[in-house]
C-alpha cells in the first residue's frame, strides 16, 4: 500500500473508533482522563500505529498522525480545537507520534535481527564449529549490513586447549568480519575470565588483535 493511503486509512479509522468509544465515556464527563487516556493508548494508537515500521513517512505524514492524536486527546479533555496539547501529553505520559514511530521501528529491527538469529542457528552440534557463540549484528534499513562483535562462550570447566581453540576462531571471525564488510576495526570476547580483544587492520596486508581488558567475576560476596 502506498504510505499516504496508508496513513489516511489508519487515522480515518483511529478517528472513527474514537467516536465510538466517546460515546461510551472515554471523553471529558466519562472516564477520568488518565483512565480514558490508558484507553486511548491501547486501543486507538494501535490503530495509527499500523504498518508504521516498514513504512517511509513523510513530514505531511508525521504531521497528520500527530494531529489526529491531538484530536483524540482534546476530546477526553474536551479542550478547543485549537488548543496545545503538549500538557495534556506530559500528564498523562503520553509520547508524541514521532517518538512512538521511532520506537516501532527499533522495535521492528531488534525482532528482525533476532528473527535473523534464529534463522541462522545451527541445526546440529557439527555445525556449532562453524558459527560463533555470540555476534552482535548491525542492521540498515532493516536488513543485516554487518557484525561488529563475536564472541565465544566457555564454561569454568574449558581446558587450556579448548581456550586456545576459541581464541584461534575468534580470530578467523574477526578476520572474516573485516575483510567481508571492509570494517577498520571489529570488537570479540572470550568468556573464560572474560577477556575483551579489538582487531585493528592497520593497512590492507596486516591485522593485529590487542587485549583490552580481562574481566574477573567475583566468587564471593566482599569481592
Amino acid at each position: 500500500m502506498d504510505p499516504k493511503q496508508l496513513i489516511n486509512h489508519n487515522t480515518k479509522k483511529a478517528i472513527t473508533a474514537m467516536n465510538i468509544l466517546s460515546t461510551f465515556g472515554v471523553n471529558r464527563s466519562g472516564f477520568n482522563r488518565l483512565l480514558a487516556t490508558r484507553i486511548y493508548q491501547q486501543f486507538i494508537r494501535p490503530m495509527m500505529e499500523y504498518g508504521l515500521a516498514i513504512t517511509t513517512t513523510t513530514q505531511q505524514s508525521l504531521n497528520k498522525l500527530e494531529s489526529t492524536q491531538s484530536t483524540c486527546l482534546r476530546r477526553i479533555y474536551g479542550a478547543h480545537n485549537r488548543s496545545s496539547t503538549r500538557i495534556m501529553r506530559h500528564l498523562t505520559n503520553t509520547p508524541s507520534m514521532i517518538e512512538r514511530l521511532h520506537s516501532q521501528q527499533l522495535k521492528h529491527c531488534f525482532l528482525s535481527t533476532l528473527q535473523t538469529m534464529w534463522l541462522i542457528a545451527p541445526t546440529d552440534i557439527e555445525d556449532t564449529n562453524k558459527r560463533p557463540d555470540y555476534v552482535v549484528n548491525i542492521c540498515e534499513h532493516y536488513r543485516y549490513a554487518y557484525t561488529t562483535c563475536y564472541g565465544e562462550i566457555k564454561n569454568g570447566a574449558a581446558t587450556n586447549m579448548n581456550q586456545i581453540l576459541d581464541f584461534y576462531r575468534l580470530c578467523l571471525f574477526t578476520k572474516g568480519g573485516t575483510e567481508g564488510h571492509n570494517l577498520d576495526k571489529v570488537l570479540c570476547f572470550q568468556t573464560v575470565g572474560v577477556k575483551f580483544y579489538v582487531m585493528i587492520c592497520p593497512c590492507s596486508t596486516i591485522k593485529t588483535i590487542i587485549e583490552l581488558d580481562t574481566i574477573t567475576t567475583p566468587g564471593i560476596q566482599k569481592d
